[in-house]
């Protein structure tokens, strides 16, 4: 019982850190902006690199929850879309 008691203690920091961290729900996040959005505002054709911006844009707005203007991320994109062309 002592090992199961040890599994719940450590899930439940597990999950009191998602609690602080705001990511209780994150499974259900939405995009900030859409891939088509996204190229049109890139001014580029989409293509096989959006489901990797895509990523970014997530990544992006873990990292700044509090943000929620779209324009606000196409730099970071645009950061890692020059990085995969070199």
């Amino acid at each position: 019982m002592i090992v199961l008691g040890t599994i719940i203690e450590d899930y439940n920091h597990f999950f009191q850190q998602c609690q602080t961290l705001k990511l209780v729900d994150v499974c259900d996040f939405k995009h900030i902006i859409d891939g088509t959005a996204l190229a049109k505002a890139m001014q580029v054709k989409v293509g096989p690199w959006i489901k990797g911006a895509k990523d970014v844009v997530m990544e992006w707005q873990l990292r700044n929850p509090e943000v929620h203007d779209s324009s606000a991320v196409i730099a970071d994109v645009q950061a890692w879309l020059d990085n995969q062309a070199a």
